[in-house]
């Protein structure tokens, strides 16, 4: 789990981390921001619209899935 303000691009730093050193594939977020750091680090973007920001944004970004609820989290 990776709980983050991106400060200087280190969001994106530590998910190539997570990526290369733990295998992750995957990124949730609540921001177009998330979604973009996910993209760069080469990790799948899954967004969920019940966060922070606007949907708007969210699917703007292009993640390749946007959850509506927690349950659906759960069941991805």
């Amino acid at each position: 789990m990776l709980l983050s303000r991106d400060e200087d691009g280190r969001k994106e730093l530590e998910l190539r981390l997570l990526h290369r050193q733990h295998g992750a594939t995957a990124y949730v977020g609540d921001t177009g921001s998330d979604v973009r750091h996910a993209r760069a680090a080469g990790l799948r973007a899954i967004a969920i619209s019940y966060g922070y920001a606007d949907i708007d944004d969210l699917i703007a970004a292009g993640p390749d899935f946007v959850l509506h609820t927690p349950a659906g989290l759960d069941a991805w």
